[in-house]
């Protein structure tokens, strides 16, 4: 059974991460578990946390609340909160779905104490890349994307070596405003921002894809994660986000991953 922490458990990959895993209830256990406030979702969601410990909540003043309410967990409270259930160091696995850069010192010392990090937090390697690679080199724990293009390349360059490719190709949906001429962009509503026509993501997410800016995490994460050069990527739209991402290859040819969008393909 692999012990499995999961950090940042009422955001959409969080929530999707806890259905996974109880679905390979075999496989997987999620042990522990960190969010900021959202306790009712956790409580909704414990069906699906049998072997549940450790329970981290930013919010002192709903922890103090949670704890009274759950007293067969050990809880553990604070800004920090995150971290300090990593350093539990009682896990096999450790999946970072933190939003921001809260989630960059706990993806390094998930690979200091020699855990598998299975990331979600795109900051890591955008503020840090250098860091968790330099990292990496001494961990026993592996690094793995839960992102949709970067699982895709990683299943690509699978069949292929950077010295055959001529240029990586990340996909964008190109978010809910893509077919919105600019003039029109001052005039829209959160709804309209948040209406994504091909993924269901949290707020956050679904807004840095309406302006491209989660594309531009992407395409440093990619860099960092496939050693490839800033110059020999680029990002190509497909409106019906089913091809997440491609390889050209120096001889014109091309190899497509594709898929349906779900993120639980790339969780899994």
């Amino acid at each position: 059974m692999i012990r499995v922490c999961l950090l940042g458990a009422t955001g959409s990959i969080g929530l999707q991460t806890i259905e996974y895993c109880f679905e390979k209830k075999d496989l997987f256990s999620i042990e522990g578990i960190s969010f900021r406030s959202r306790k009712e979702v956790i409580e909704k969601y414990s069906i699906y946390l049998p072997n549940l410990k450790y329970v981290a909540i930013e919010d002192e003043k709903v922890a103090l609340e949670f704890k009274k309410e759950h007293e067969e967990y050990e809880v553990i409270s604070g800004d920090n909160c995150s971290l300090e259930l990593v350093k539990k160091n009682a896990f096999d696995k450790v999946v970072n779905a933190l939003v921001g850069e809260a989630g960059f010192l706990s993806s390094v010392e998930t690979l200091k104490l020699d855990m598998d990090l299975c990331l979600a937090n795109k900051e890591s390697l955008v503020i840090g890349g250098e860091i968790i690679k330099d990292v990496l080199k001494k961990s026993k724990g592996k690094l793995f994307p839960i992102d949709s293009e970067h699982v895709a390349l990683h299943k690509l360059f699978k069949h292929s070596s950077l010295e055959e490719v001529e240029r990586v190709i990340i996909t964008a949906s190109g978010g809910s405003l893509r077919e919105l001429p600019k003039e029109k962009l001052k005039y829209v509503t959160k709804e309209e921002v948040l209406n994504h026509p091909t993924w269901k993501m949290g707020n956050r997410i679904t807004i840095d894809s309406a302006t491209m800016v989660n594309k531009g995490f992407e395409f440093i994460e990619a860099c960092h994660l496939f050693n490839i050069d800033i110059d020999d990527i680029e990002v190509l739209i497909n409106d019906e986000s089913i091809i997440h991402s491609a390889l050209l290859y120096k001889d014109n040819s091309y190899l497509f991953e594709v898929g349906p969008s779900d993120m639980k393909v790339a969780i899994g």
